[in-house]
């Protein structure tokens, strides 16, 4: 017996079936850091994920959200940015995006907006993930603490979250 065929069909957004409770919390959180010499020519992955955190799995309803990442001192970004929502369960990845065009970079602040939602559908999942590319440039040493994660929604009582970004130049 042959296995089935790969498909490449999107996965279906199917409604969870658990009782729709509005998040109370959002929170930030850098997943990963860099870590290169001054002036290295290679790129290095930045993860930061948007979670609800009360009540646990609670629904957080779509909306546009603007994402600003501020680059710890010695870092700049590469204007190359993906995001996906991750299910802490299974561990499973679902609906990877690129951003695009390029996310814009003005002052060491990487922006991106984009409709997101948490716990609302099945392909939605419990963290909102972006990686974001970032290079080593020459002015700084050691571990730099200065950078910043901020997502915000209009009008939104949840919002802003901020987190603190760091990254370590040895």
């Amino acid at each position: 017996m042959m296995p089935a065929e790969p498909t490449t069909a999107p996965a279906r957004e199917e409604p969870i079936n658990t009782p729709s409770v509005p998040a109370t919390k959002v929170t930030v959180t850098q997943e990963s850091a860099p870590i290169g010499p001054a002036n290295d020519p290679g790129f290095h992955l930045f993860t930061v994920s948007l979670r609800v955190t009360e009540p646990k799995d609670a629904q957080w309803d779509k909306q546009t959200v603007t994402c600003q990442f501020k680059s710890p001192t010695g870092w700049e970004w590469v204007d190359w940015a993906n995001y996906y929502w991750y299910n802490d369960q299974t561990y499973a990845v679902n609906g990877l995006k690129t951003v695009s065009p390029a996310p814009p970079i003005k002052d060491g602040v990487l922006t991106i907006e984009l409709d997101a939602s948490l716990n609302t559908t099945s392909t939605d999942s419990n963290r909102l993930c972006f990686t974001l590319l970032i290079k080593p440039t020459s002015g700084a040493t050691g571990t730099q603490k200065d950078g910043k994660a901020t997502i915000r929604v209009k009008g939104q009582n949840l919002l802003p979250v901020e987190c603190q970004l760091w990254a370590i130049v040895p």
